[in-house]
């Protein structure tokens, strides 16, 4: 049986990868994907 893909699916999924990449990587890589993600977020606004 698959899964009808909504919004909020689409959110669970993205929330689970994103708390499995928080336990599994670099701590180091993860604040640099933060610190490159904050940034590019405030050159858009």
């Amino acid at each position: 049986m698959t899964q009808k893909v909504t919004p909020e699916n689409n959110s669970n999924t993205a929330l689970n990868r994103y708390k499995y990449l928080l336990s599994t990587a670099n701590p180091q890589e993860i604040e640099k994907a933060h610190e490159e993600a904050f940034a590019s977020m405030s050159e858009k606004s």
